[in-house]
């Protein structure tokens, strides 16, 4: 279904492992490592500020401002872009291009996976109706990897370009005399981090957004925390993220309640195993299944229950579990893991100093709320 899709030779995610995927994470390495990561902070706080006056002005439409912010952050570190309010073209197009892929790719989309000889079939049969779909999320990919790429090289040429990650890395690119494959990897990259970077991130804080209206005494103790270390008069900063061990527990522990990625991109042996008895030959796809991980009863007693003192010690510093198994696995971890944490943790800790969530009423009577999530790619 990737296949079919488009994403698969831009996609890091869904590359065979070989040249091309090391030429990837390469470049992904040059902007997302976690020391380059820090050269984006101020572009963060920027953005968070920018996403609490929306909260402020339109509360009820704190889910449009969620992914206006993850989408902003993305494509002003990415593009150099400034996302407009509404309406923006390049984030309209990443959107239906990513929507499309989280849809067709979950376990009730993807029946092509499970009866491959359906691509030979023609889409007006029953059953078939994804190839049309799959026809329209090649064309939104094409357009998503080349019209802002092309914005930026448009930019370059007339001197006229924003600071970015793109343009910094075709500077380096030109100046080597690099060649068209190394431009390529360069362009499918760039598009491969707002795909990836802009839907997690914006599922991650609706689900903050739910975790805090159904329990506000986790709100209110962090509310505390933020006054006793800061003070009343300034919002927290990524600076902050050491002093604040209660704001990063309810991180940890949301991102644990509900994995965005509840199923790990798949992974394929590279030799014959056993494990548990069990033959594993060279080849086999095997997929990390992370929400059976984080709903280990053992490592997290109680696991549907939000907890966030389950990652702290006894004298209330951080424990030792930062999740980062929510990231992937081995070499295939998500390259812009640091930037994805640093921008949800921000968020999570400027929304709780500035805001009570609680639920909508009704006539003066709260509305009960239920979890419910999407299915998905990421949920």
């Amino acid at each position: 279904m990737v296949k079919l899709l488009g994403w698969h030779e831009i996609s890091t995610a869904f590359l065979p492992y070989g040249d091309d995927w090391r030429a990837h994470r390469r470049l992904y390495q040059k902007g997302f490592r976690s020391d380059a990561a820090l050269q984006y902070f101020h572009i963060q706080a920027d953005k968070v500020r920018e996403f609490l006056a929306n909260v402020l002005r339109q509360p009820d439409d704190f889910m449009s401002h969620t992914r206006t912010l993850s989408a902003a952050i993305v494509m002003a570190i990415v593009y150099g872009h400034d996302v407009a309010p509404t309406a923006d073209r390049f984030v309209e197009i990443a959107e239906k291009a990513v929507g499309t892929l989280s849809e067709l790719t979950s376990p009730s989309g993807s029946v092509v996976n499970l009866f491959p000889s359906l691509r030979f079939l023609p889409g007006w049969l029953p059953g078939c109706g994804f190839k049309q779909r799959a026809a329209e999320s090649r064309l939104l990919v094409s357009e998503m990897t080349n019209v802002p790429f092309e914005s930026v090289r448009k930019d370059m040429a007339i001197g006229v370009a924003k600071p970015s990650l793109l343009a910094r890395l075709l500077e380096d690119h030109d100046m080597k005399g690099g060649g068209g494959l190394q431009e390529e990897y360069i362009k499918r990259i760039a598009a491969t981090a707002y795909g990836a970077g802009a839907e997690t991130t914006a599922s991650l804080l609706e689900t903050f957004f739910l975790a805090m209206t159904l329990h506000p005494t986790v709100q209110e103790k962090a509310q505390k925390e933020i006054e006793h270390i800061l003070g009343k008069d300034q919002l927290p900063t990524l600076e902050d993220r050491s002093r604040l061990p209660y704001i990063e527990a309810i991180y940890r522990e949301t991102i644990r309640w509900s994995p965005i990625v509840p199923l790990a991109i798949p992974h394929c042996t590279v030799a014959d195993d056993i494990v548990d008895g069990y033959f594993i030959p060279k080849g086999t796809t095997v997929i990390g299944n992370v929400w059976a991980i984080t709903r280990d009863p053992i490592a997290y007693p109680d696991p549907e229950s939000f907890v966030p003192e389950r990652f702290l010690k006894e004298d209330g510093t951080p424990n030792e579990d930062d999740m980062s198994v929510i990231f992937g696995f081995g070499r295939r971890i998500c390259p812009g893991r640091h930037v994805a944490s640093s921008t949800s943790w921000l968020a999570m800790a400027c929304l709780i100093t500035l805001f009570d969530i609680r639920p909508t009423k009704d006539t003066e009577k709260s509305l009960d709320f239920d979890e419910l999530f999407s299915e998905g790619l990421a949920m």
